[in-house]
C-alpha cells in the first residue's frame, strides 16, 4: 500500500477520526501479543534500526550507513543483517543469495546482500540462532523494533525530518505503529533524516541521544541532461519523484505503484510504452530494480542510488563504542 496523505495533516480528518476504533483494535491486539511474547536474549550483540511510523522511514539506508560504520572502525569484524524481508516467499532462517529473485528473499534483503551477510527469517529468535552458527560477531536488524521475539541490545528509531510523526495517531486512523511514550521509554538513540521542518527533535526526549544523518545520490549515477520517467513501487513514492526534482533529473512524468510492487509484464509494457512517447529513459530506485523480473529489459532502466553519511559520525561512533564495551563488561 502507500502511505496515506491524511496521516501526515497535523490535524486529523474525518477519516482519521473515523478510524479511531480500528486503532484501539490495533492497540489491543499489539498489546496482547506483547504480553504473551517470550524474548529470546542472543549470545551475540543485536543493534535494531525501526520506525515509529509505518511506511518509508529510511530504516534500510540507516542499516547500511551502520554496517560500513562497524566495519570500517573494528566494532564488528563480521556483522551479520537479520531481516523479515518482507514480500519473500522463504520463511527462513536462511542467508540469503544476492543473486535474488525478489519474489524468494525480498527486495531489501537482496538489496542488503549485495555488500553483506543476509539472513531472512520471519521468526527473528531463530533467525538469531541461525547468525549464531554462522561465527557472526554482530546481528544489525533491519526493522523489527515492535517485534517482542528477540531482545534487542541497541535500538535505534529512524524518523524522517520532513514527515515526523504525522496526526501521531495509531495505525489505521495515523501512522504510529505503538504509542510515542513507549517508543520513547524504548528507544536508546533516534536518527532523524534529512532537514528536521517539522521540530521533530523537540518532541523527542531530552536524555536519549539524537543524530542526523542526509540521504546523498553516488557518484556515477545517471547523466542529468536527458529526459526520464521516473517509477516506484514505495510507501511512499512522491518522495524519489521529490529527490529526482532536486537533484536536477529531468522527470517527464512519474508512475507511482504501492509499496513492494511486484511488477508484472503489463506494468512493464505500460512504462516501456510511455517513455517511447515522451522520447525519455525509465528510471527507479535500487530497492524497485532489485524487484524487477527477468523479462523487465532492466539493462534499458536507469537506477539512482543514493547513500546515507552522517553528520555527526564522531559522535554515533563514540555512542556504538560505549554502548557496545557494556554488553562486554
Amino acid at each position: 500500500m502507500k502511505t496515506p496523505s491524511f496521516w501526515y495533516k497535523e490535524q486529523p480528518n474525518f477519516l482519521a477520526k473515523a478510524l479511531r476504533p480500528f486503532s484501539n483494535v490495533y492497540s489491543f491486539i499489539s498489546n496482547k501479543k506483547a504480553a504473551s511474547s517470550i524474548s529470546y536474549k542472543s549470545k551475540l550483540p543485536v543493534i535494531c534500526v525501526g520506525n515509529i511510523t509505518a511506511g518509508g522511514g529510511g530504516k534500510t539506508p540507516v542499516v547500511a550507513a551502520l554496517y560500513k560504520l562497524l566495519q570500517e572502525n573494528s566494532l564488528s569484524l563480521e556483522p551479520y543483517i537479520l531481516t523479515r524481508g518482507y514480500g519473500g516467499s522463504i520463511a527462513g532462517p536462511e542467508r540469503v543469495n544476492k543473486h535474488g529473485p525478489a519474489d524468494l528473499w525480498g527486495d531489501e534483503p537482496l538489496l542488503h546482500a549485495q555488500y553483506a551477510s543476509v539472513v531472512k527469517s520471519e521468526n527473528r529468535a531463530k533467525g538469531a540462532r541461525f547468525i549464531e552458527r554462522e561465527n557472526s560477531t554482530l546481528i544489525l536488524m533491519d526493522d523489527g523494533a515492535q517485534n517482542m521475539q528477540l531482545e534487542k541490545d541497541i535500538l535505534f528509531y529512524v524518523i524522517k525530518g520532513d514527515r515526523g510523526f504525522g496526526n501521531k495517531r495509531l495505525i489505521p486512523s495515523g501512522p504510529l505503529r505503538e504509542p510515542l511514550d513507549i517508543a520513547f521509554e524504548k528507544a536508546d538513540a533516534f536518527i532523524i533524516i534529512g532537514d528536521d521542518t517539522t521540530g521533530i527533535q523537540e518532541k523527542l526526549p531530552a536524555d536519549k541521544a539524537c543524530f542526523h544523518a542526509n540521504l546523498n545520490i553516488v557518484n556515477g549515477n545517471p547523466p542529468k541532461d536527458i529526459p526520464y520517467i521516473g517509477f516506484a513501487g514505495l510507501a511512499f513514492p512522491a518522495g524519489f519523484k521529490n529527490t529526482l526534482e532536486a537533484n536536477g533529473y529531468q522527470a517527464e512524468d512519474f508512475i507511482e505503484f504501492a509499496d513492494h510492487h511486484e511488477y508484472t509484464e503489463r506494468d512493464i509494457e505500460k512504462l516501456f510504452t510511455l517513455a517511447h512517447e515522451k522520447k525519455a529513459t525509465l528510471i527507479t530506485t535500487e530497492k524497485d530494480y532489485m524487484r524487477l523480473p527477468p523479462f523487465a529489459r532492466k539493462q534499458e532502466i536507469a537506477v539512482l542510488k543514493a547513500h546515507l553519511e552522517f553528520k555527526e559520525t564522531e559522535k554515533i561512533l563514540s555512542f556504538l563504542k560505549d554502548k557496545l564495551n557494556n554488553l562486554n563488561n
